[in-house]
């Protein structure tokens, strides 16, 4: 994780000196539905009694997945501007295989505030603050705060950008300080000034270790939670000529692995558990501001928030 963080600040680091005037205002507003699916893999288990444990959980849901965004950017003064997102999403899923199964939904959303400087012609370098939240229908959530820095590097038609963040999660499992890293790189590739095609790969990871208010005395009497994601996703987008209309379709899967550690001496137990997300979307965007999306990208609204870190393993519910 180290060497991610290290490689992306290297790269990302265009200096103050090389800054200039950047666009005016920008922003687009987009929908988006599609199809999303969690499922649950393959387990161990071992504890100090001698039971061993490993197969497949064999879980899954699926269902429908609906998104809306709000972004825009604004100069502030010379190369500093600002921007702000804000999504609101739902995702209904249902147990496959289970006809008597309600369909659960969930809910998420996410504001980002981003500060930034920007050279049109080399890049850009900046640092943002983003709040998430996630609630379900039977009662559990989470709340995440990102504080963390980002950049972009422009190589004609290319666009390398990458982020690096710490998080803190407010979570409904007591007992429990959760905080992580969360690194993500991103190449975007316009062969035509309103066709953008996009790679992007995150990794996250996030612990979660006893606070000051749980009581717990590590390490004769402790629970611990280690969880890591590998994601990788990517994204075509075409803005129709002469007009503000875009269309897109994007993707994304995600591999994550949870470990649970419980010791309350002499008795203990070790759990891994592997799970995978699966989402991919089509949507319709509204722009202003910019002509065109090579535009945007040099000089608008061309940043994302951070994706999410994963969820404790005790809330398999994305």
């Amino acid at each position: 994780m180290k060497k991610i963080l290290a490689t992306a600040i290297v790269a990302l680091s265009p200096t103050a000196a090389m800054a200039d005037e950047t666009g005016g205002l920008d922003g687009f507003l987009s929908a988006s539905a599609g199809y999303s699916s969690s499922s649950a893999g393959q387990y161990t288990y071992a504890d100090s009694y001698g039971n061993q444990n490993s197969g497949d959980s064999n879980y899954k849901v699926s269902g429908l997945d609906v998104e809306m965004r709000a972004t825009g950017s604004i100069p502030i003064a010379g190369s500093l501007s600002a921007q702000i997102d804000g999504i609101v999403s739902r995702t209904y899923q249902k147990q496959a295989n289970c006809s008597g199964c309600n369909r659960d939904h969930s809910d998420d959303s996410t504001v980002a505030t981003h500060l930034f400087v920007r050279n049109s012609h080399k890049g850009l370098i900046g640092a943002f603050a983003q709040r998430n939240t996630f609630n379900t229908n039977y009662g559990n959530s989470k709340t995440t705060l990102y504080v963390g820095g980002e950049g972009q590097v422009y190589m004609g038609r290319v666009t390398f950008s990458g982020q690096w963040a710490y998080a803190y999660v407010d979570s409904y499992y007591a007992g429990l300080k959760n905080n992580g890293l969360t690194a993500a790189m991103k190449f975007r590739y316009f062969p035509q000034d309103n066709l953008q095609l996009e790679l992007r790969g995150s990794h996250s990871e996030l612990r979660g270790n006893p606070s000051s208010r749980s009581g717990y005395n590590c390490p004769s009497y402790c629970y611990t939670t280690r969880d890591v994601t590998w994601d990788i996703g990517g994204k075509a987008e075409y803005r129709l000529p002469h007009s503000r209309f875009s269309v897109f379709a994007e993707g994304d899967y995600g591999d994550l692995g949870s470990r649970n550690n419980y010791n309350n001496n002499p008795y203990w137990y070790q759990n891994d558990q592997k799970f995978n997300n699966l989402r991919a979307l089509v949507g319709v965007k509204v722009s202003f501001g910019s002509g065109t999306l090579f535009e945007r990208d040099r000089s608008g609204a061309a940043l994302d928030p951070a994706p999410e870190l994963p969820n404790n393993s005790y809330s398999f519910e994305r």
